[in-house]
Formats: structure tokens, sequence, C-alpha cells
């Protein structure tokens, strides 16, 4: 993630030092909404408030697609949600990330990997 940071300010200021500060800021201030998004979502499904569970694995989801570790929160909230079919979508992109994972494919109901 630094190098593509990199190469993507390299690209937008050059060698201008301001340019690159612009760019860290609002990435370092997304960090702790993700950090927050993710524990809330934790504490509302344990709470059994899986609305707000989903909307703050959604939230997260949709800041960082391809981090399969939230992915997986929201799958196993829309599971316990009644909402398989929506579960099933979000662990099939898990398997598209991940296509040895042991885990996502007994929740499918799919044989595990050998």
């Amino acid at each position: 993630m630094t190098w593509l940071t990199f190469g993507v300010d390299h690209a937008l200021w050059g060698m201008n030092a301001f340019g690159y500060h612009l760019t860290n800021i609002p990435l370092h201030a997304a960090s702790p909404a993700l950090f927050c998004h993710g524990q809330t979502g934790a504490l509302a499904g344990d709470r059994g408030d899986l609305g707000s569970a989903i909307a703050h694995f959604e939230r997260v989801v949709a800041l960082r697609p391809g981090n399969v570790h939230h992915r997986r929160n929201l799958g196993l909230a829309l599971l316990k949600a009644g909402r398989p079919a929506e579960a099933a979508t979000q662990l099939e992109l898990i398997l598209a990330r991940e296509p040895t994972d042991a885990d996502t494919p007994s929740r499918l109901g799919w044989p595990s990997p050998s």
C-alpha cells in the first residue's frame, strides 16, 4: 500500500512535499474510522443488534473492499440475520480473493478444500 500511494503521489505531485501531505492526511484520518466501525459492528453483533452490526460492517467493507477480515464479519452477520443469499455473496468474494481459505467453504455449506 505504501508503494502504491507513493506512486500515485509522485504521478500527481512530482517531488512537491506539500502534495504528499495532502494525500497522507485523509489516509491517516480514515484508519481510525475503519477501526471504530469494525469494533462497533462487533459489539453490536455481540449484543444481538444484527441490523446495526451489518450497517457498520457494510461501511467498513465499502471503505476497504479488499479486507477479507471485515468482509467475513459482514458475511457472518448476514448469516445470523437470516440473509443467506447476501452472506453467500460476501463469502464467495472472500474465496475469490483467498481461494485456500479453509473456513469459508464450510460456512457456505461446501466441502473444505483438500
